[in-house]
C-alpha cells in the first residue's frame, strides 16, 4: 500500500515537474485530475466500507466447503475486498490463515467457493480476522466493521472408525461396594457367601461355618463374597503435563479414531461404558456414561471441541481425585504417552494403557499391574484388529 503511494506521488510529481518546464495546457488537466484521483480514493473507501456486506458461509458436503457472500450496495461500479481468514482444528490444535482478494460489483452478490483440505479429525473453526476494501489503484484501505454473527462458523470433522474386536476378561472384576458380586474371586463382605470348603490351617476362625461342620463331621470354612463392578471405563488423555512432550495432529487423530471405534465395538457387543476426558471449555474433568450410538457420536462431538491442554495432573489422575479405588474392571487409557499415575487405577482389574506411536507397534507390561500397548499409525486397523480390555 505504501509502495503504491509512492510510486502515484512520484508520478504527480513527474507530471507537474513537465508542466513547469513545458507549460503545456493539457499536461496540467492531467495534473489536475491526479490529485483529484488521490482526494477522492480515500472517502471512496470509507464510502464502500459502509456500503459493503460480507457473509461468511458452509456447505456441509463431502469434504466440507466454505465460502464467502459479498454484497455491495454502493453507487459506485465496482469494489476491491482483502478478507483475511483463520482456519483452526481446535482438537489437533493446526492453524492456517489464508488472503483472499477479490472484487464485487453493485448488481448482485459475488460468491466464492473454497474447500477445506485437512486430513485430521477435529473442530474446524473458520474465521474472518479482518476484511479491508482498497480503492481501484491501491492507494488506500479501510477496515470493515467485524459482524461475529457472520464472520464466525465452525463444525466438527468425525474421525474414521476402523472394525475392531473388543474383548472382555471374564475372569476380571473390580472390588469396590456394589449389589453384584464376583464369581471368580472371594472377599470379604459377610452378607454373601462365595463358596464353601474344608477348613485349611491358618483360615479365621470366625469363618467356620459351626452349622454344617457339625452335620458332616468336617470343619467347613464359609468363603465371604466380593462385591464387585463389572463395567467398563476409556479414560481419553487430552492433558498435557509434561510439555516436552508434546502429541503431534496426528497422534491426536489416531487416538479419536481408536477412542471412537472402541467405543462402537463395545455399543454393537451391547456392552454400555463410561468415558472420561477434560473438558478445556468447561475447565472441568466429565465423566459420561454412554448406552446408545446416537450418545457415542454427540460425545465425541464434544471431545473434539476440546482441544490438548496443560495441567498438573493427568486424565487418569483427575479421575481418581477424592476416589479411594477405581470401580471399574475394564479400564481403558488412551494417550500418546504414559505417566506413573495410570497405576492408581488398578484395582484388582485390568488396566490397559493404549499408546499412539510413530514407530513400530510393540506390546509390553507396563508395570505388574498395568498393560501397556504401543501402535502403529499408520498399521493401527491392522495391530488393534482385536484388544482385550
Amino acid at each position: 500500500m505504501g509502495r503504491n503511494r509512492a510510486v502515484y506521488l512520484g508520478l504527480l510529481a513527474v507530471v507537474l515537474a513537465t508542466y513547469v518546464f513545458a507549460n503545456e495546457p493539457g499536461v496540467l488537466t492531467v495534473a489536475v485530475w491526479m490529485a483529484a484521483v488521490w482526494m477522492l480514493s480515500l472517502p471512496y473507501c470509507f464510502f464502500a466500507a459502509k456500503k459493503t456486506k460480507i457473509r461468511l458461509f458452509l456447505e456441509r458436503n463431502d469434504p466440507f466447503e466454505y465460502g464467502y457472500e459479498i454484497a455491495y450496495r454502493g453507487w459506485l461500479p465496482i469494489v476491491s475486498v482483502k478478507i483475511f481468514t483463520e482456519i483452526l482444528n481446535v482438537y489437533t490444535g493446526e492453524k492456517l490463515v489464508e488472503l483472499q482478494v477479490s472484487a464485487a460489483g453493485k448488481k448482485k452478490p459475488v460468491r466464492i467457493n473454497k474447500r477445506v483440505e485437512g486430513e485430521f479429525c477435529g473442530c474446524i473453526q473458520i474465521q474472518i480476522q479482518n476484511i479491508s476494501i482498497t480503492d481501484p489503484l491501491g492507494l488506500w484501505n479501510i477496515s470493515v466493521e467485524p459482524e461475529p454473527q457472520f464472520w464466525q462458523k465452525s463444525y466438527v470433522v468425525m474421525p474414521d472408525y476402523f472394525s475392531i474386536e473388543t474383548v472382555l476378561e471374564e475372569d476380571v472384576t473390580a472390588m469396590i461396594d456394589s449389589e453384584n458380586y464376583s464369581m471368580y474371586y472371594p472377599g470379604n463382605d459377610p452378607g454373601e457367601t462365595f463358596a464353601i470348603r474344608e477348613y485349611v490351617p491358618g483360615d479365621p476362625i470366625k469363618k467356620i461355618h459351626w452349622k454344617l461342620s457339625q452335620k458332616t463331621d468336617k470343619l467347613l470354612v464359609r468363603e465371604f463374597g466380593r462385591p464387585v463392578v463389572d463395567e467398563t471405563l476409556l479414560l481419553f488423555e487430552n492433558r498435557i503435563v509434561d510439555p516436552s512432550v508434546m502429541c503431534s495432529p496426528a497422534q491426536k487423530d489416531a487416538l479419536a479414531r481408536l477412542l471412537y471405534s472402541m467405543g462402537n465395538s463395545l455399543l454393537t457387543d451391547q456392552h454400555r461404558f463410561t468415558v472420561g476426558y477434560y473438558d478445556g471449555v468447561g475447565e472441568e474433568m466429565r465423566i459420561c456414561p454412554v448406552a446408545e450410538k446416537e450418545e457415542w457420536d454427540d460425545r465425541i462431538r464434544q471431545i473434539l471441541r476440546c482441544s490438548f491442554t496443560q495441567g498438573d495432573t493427568t486424565v487418569a489422575g483427575a479421575y481418581m481425585t477424592g476416589r479411594d479405588v477405581c470401580s471399574y474392571s475394564h479400564v481403558a487409557v488412551l494417550c500418546a504417552y504414559t505417566f506413573p499415575d495410570y497405576a492408581m487405577l488398578y484395582n484388582d482389574n485390568r488396566v490397559t494403557v493404549f499408546v499412539a506411536e510413530d514407530d513400530g507397534a510393540t506390546k509390553e507390561t507396563m508395570s505388574e499391574q498395568v498393560y501397556r500397548v504401543d501402535f502403529s499409525i499408520d498399521q493401527m486397523k491392522m495391530d488393534l484388529a482385536q484388544v482385550s480390555l
